[in-house]
């Protein structure tokens, strides 16, 4: 199990007028590998994952109440980077397994996240009144060895935060009414800060690059979004019910940014390219968009169990600046209209439940991040299309077992894209993993399986006074995936399969035992792929297989 250990709690208690909530968690597992160059085993290490939760209600008076909430989320792990077989990076490591590393720099990351939210729901004669506001924060440290071996080439420690505050009122009309709608406003304030990002260069690589041995960036994005809004569904006869919506929204986005290389020769401080040095005014920049976005969709009651639909819909995601490349030009927005049509049928009395669904996807603009010299930028292709179908089946066979499947094929190309950012993998490249621009019309999407399916069992089986065993196990296939445009780097097919058995002595709560692998047949798979320019292909390899047991006791 890797160490793997982890404590939750939940206490819920109050009164019709005042009730409450806590929910703990807090783990831990040691590493999967080993680094060759520390000899320690805390590659994939979770040092600790604290994860904090709680809702309080108020019903301040009849047609008042108030809910509070927070959260926080504190994780220091091991973030495991290591080469992928075929690929060999400039470091040279030692590679001696699928999970095993040689890296002399650090890969650690530490993230602390949390938030506070205050929702009032009031009644207003026969209209629903909500306002919703919410405060989050974010902080973020990394580390990663970018040449992935043991000499000090190339590492990066970007440290980011980010702040947010959010507002929202929304009036709604009775339940009850034949014109059902809902209208509001939306304010959402965004400020992230990469203070600073920092790259150390070394031996050859620093010679290369004549001699630089530290960049500096230090940038802040701001965000001011705000929305209007409105949907309203209409009943035709007893079956059928029209909804249609729109939105507008005028979102201002800047940016100001300054940074700096350090060399070892003179001028030993010099400006990145496009950027102020740190001791001098920052670039700053801004730009606002502004879009109408609707939807229509339309569902109807083919019998008491199936129900059909289709729907129509604009998307919109706004411009601006990749803030590890701030020099950049923004990047524009962009947009989808997405068409969607399916059954959904539920028959509780038999035990079945089935959704299928159609959708079919234009995406103009579409944004795209890749990874240079200078640091991860974003481009906009000309277009991409994206249809398949997705299936969910369930199924109660007997009153004592649970069958779920659910399975999605899906086809994802580009539209004609003649100037994509890609990679020269040519062995005898001047320059290892050099960025070069090529056409990737027809490509598959970054990201997007053709195929994937789950296939899920839950058995139960009676103990008599001994109380009863849950049997479980879920069976999971992906096809496998590009992770980047230029479709060269592949992540293969891969399936995983997990199992459990749990005893619970008594319905009524009490305690309960809990026998379980997962990935059973230890296959490996990563959880990430990129391709960094000049040093290598990284890869996060997933979990190995890992049994354990849990007891709980409920009350």
């Amino acid at each position: 199990s890797y160490s793997y250990v982890r404590g939750d709690a939940y206490l819920t208690g109050g009164s019709d007028r005042i009730a409450g909530s806590l929910a703990f968690s807090l783990s831990r597992n040691g590493g999967y590998g080993t680094n060759l160059f520390t000899g320690r085993k805390d590659q994939g290490e979770i040092d600790h994952s604290l994860v904090l939760r709680s809702k309080w209600t108020w019903q301040a008076a009849e047609p008042l109440k108030l809910t509070f909430a927070g959260d926080y989320q504190d994780i220091d792990q091991d973030f495991i980077q290591l080469p992928l077989e075929g690929f060999p990076p400039i470091g040279e490591p030692r590679i001696t397994g699928f999970r095993d590393g040689d890296q002399d720099a650090s890969n650690r990351f530490h993230f602390r996240y949390g938030g506070v939210s205050v929702r009032v729901d009031a009644e207003i004669g026969s209209l629903n009144f909500m306002s919703l506001t919410a405060l989050r924060r974010m902080r973020a440290v990394y580390g990663t060895d970018l040449d992935l071996g043991p000499q000090p080439l190339l590492s990066g420690a970007p440290t980011a935060e980010q702040e947010q505050v959010s507002q929202e009122f929304q009036l709604q009309s009775a339940e009850t009414s034949h014109l059902r709608w809902t209208a509001g406003l939306y304010y959402i304030g965004i400020e992230e800060r990469y203070e600073p990002t920092l790259f150390r260069y070394g031996g050859s690589y620093s010679a290369r690059l004549g001699g630089r041995i530290l960049q500096t960036l230090s940038d802040v994005g701001n965000v001011s979004s705000y929305a209007a809004y409105g949907q309203a569904t209409y009943k035709v006869g007893q079956r059928t019910r029209l909804t249609g919506g729109l939105r507008y929204t005028i979102e201002d986005r800047s940016v100001r940014a300054h940074g700096e290389r350090q060399f070892d020769n003179p001028p030993f401080v010099r400006p990145i390219p496009g950027l102020p040095l740190l001791t001098e005014e920052p670039l700053r920049d801004s730009e606002t968009f502004r879009e109408l976005t609707w939807d229509v969709s339309i569902d109807h009651d083919l019998s008491p169990a199936l129900m059909g639909y289709a729907s129509l819909r604009r998307g919109f995601q706004s411009g601006g600046w990749n803030l590890q490349t701030p020099q950049n030009p923004p990047f524009a927005p962009e947009r989808l209209d997405a068409f969607e049509a399916g059954l959904k049928y539920a028959d509780p009395a038999r035990g079945l439940r089935a959704d299928l669904a159609a959708f079919y996807y234009d995406y103009s603009d579409l944004q795209v991040s890749a990874i240079t010299p200078i640091g991860s930028v974003t481009t906009n292709a000309t277009s991409a299309e994206i249809y398949g179908i997705d299936l969910q089946l369930g199924a109660r066979i007997g009153g004592l077992t649970d069958l779920t499947f659910g399975a999605q094929w899906l086809r994802a190309r580009y539209d004609p894209f003649p100037n994509a950012t890609c990679t020269d993998y040519s062995p005898d490249a001047a320059v290892p993993y050099l960025p070069v621009s090529c056409d990737v019309t027809g490509n598959r999407l970054p990201f997007a399986p053709g195929l994937k399916f789950n296939l899920g069992l839950q058995h139960q089986v009676s103990l008599g006074r001994a109380g009863v065993v849950m049997l479980s196990g879920n069976l999971a296939y992906n096809e496998g995936y590009f992770p980047e445009p230029d479709n060269v780097v592949r992540e293969g097919a891969f399936a995983t399969v997990d199992l459990s058995a749990e005893w619970r002595p008594s319905p009524h709560g009490g305690p309960s035992v809990r026998l379980w692998v997962l990935n059973l047949t230890g296959t490996r798979y990563s959880d990430s792929l990129v391709t960094f320019p000049t040093t290598g292909v990284l890869q996060r390899p997933a979990a190995p297989r890992r049994l354990g047991a849990s007891v709980a006791y409920s009350f």
